[in-house]
């Protein structure tokens, strides 16, 4: 009996996702296209977008970010093992 209970609810689960997914997944209407002439005389893309000063904003903020981690473990190695010089190779 218990054998047939897990079998009944794994295909019953199995049948139901099936089933689900297609609908889940099922495709809906196509979105309108933008307005004729939007943009500057005619439809453009974004090729004047300016990106260098949030490319370093990004950059920056890596460096910062990666200075905290080693700062972190420095602080836990040293505070583990005070006095002491530790170098590995």
């Amino acid at each position: 009996m218990k054998k047939f209970l897990k079998l009944f609810f794994f295909s019953l689960l199995f049948f139901l996702l099936t089933v689900t997914s297609g609908v889940c997944f099922a495709d809906g209407p196509q979105p309108p296209g933008p307005p004729g002439g939007h943009g500057l005389t005619e439809n453009q893309g974004p090729f004047d977008a300016p990106v260098g000063n949030g490319l370093m904003i990004l950059i920056v903020l890596a460096i910062v970010y990666g200075g905290f981690l080693f700062y972190k473990t420095w602080k836990k190695i040293t505070n583990e093992n005070p006095g002491k010089i530790i170098v590995t190779n």
